[in-house]
């Protein structure tokens, strides 16, 4: 029985989601090891857990929907696990999301190496994701709440034109 070729078996440096997709399921991207950049279509919004795992030459992301949200694999998993574990050479995210409300940073939070990524986002709205500020609630008292700039933990958040960058999808 001849087994079915992955996303990861050959020598993709570049791999454009199919341009249907709406979600990203659980392990997608495993031990890719040659890719470098994944570009995700303007349908696809969910991102499951430990989705992108892995990848040790992964150094972009680009995100085309104006929203973007995690989901959990398992609905009986008690922590979250990170959506996009293990590479270290991630050095730019593009998020084509006008509004940070409509993104879950979540997805992002548990880089390794956050503080050394840039954030593009489409021009006018760089502003936006540095002033965007999310609250916490303490789950123990929910009258301690404490608000952050969650966005910032970005090494910069820098803007780019979404038509002249990728006008061949668009």
């Amino acid at each position: 029985m001849k087994r079915k070729k992955g996303i990861c078996d050959n020598e993709t440096k570049v791999y454009n989601v199919y341009k249907k997709a709406q979600a990203i399921g659980y392990r997608t991207f495993v031990g890719c090891k040659e890719l470098r950049m994944i570009v995700f279509p303007k349908s696809c919004t969910i991102l499951t857990e430990k989705a992108i795992l892995d990848c040790p030459q992964l150094n972009t992301l680009v995100f085309k929907s104006q929203e973007l949200h995690g989901d959990r694999a398992s609905t009986w998993d008690l922590t979250w696990q990170n959506v996009i574990t293990g590479c270290p050479k991630l050095h730019d995210i593009y998020l084509f999301a006008e509004d940070p409300e409509k993104v879950d940073f979540g997805i992002f939070e548990d880089l390794e190496n956050i503080g050394d990524i840039t954030l593009l986002v489409p021009c006018f709205c760089a502003q936006k994701y540095r002033n965007y500020e999310v609250e916490y609630t303490n789950i123990y008292n929910h009258y301690d709440k404490k608000k952050e700039k969650s966005w910032q933990r970005f090494k910069r958040i820098e803007e780019f034109d979404p038509v002249d960058f990728f006008e061949e999808d668009l």
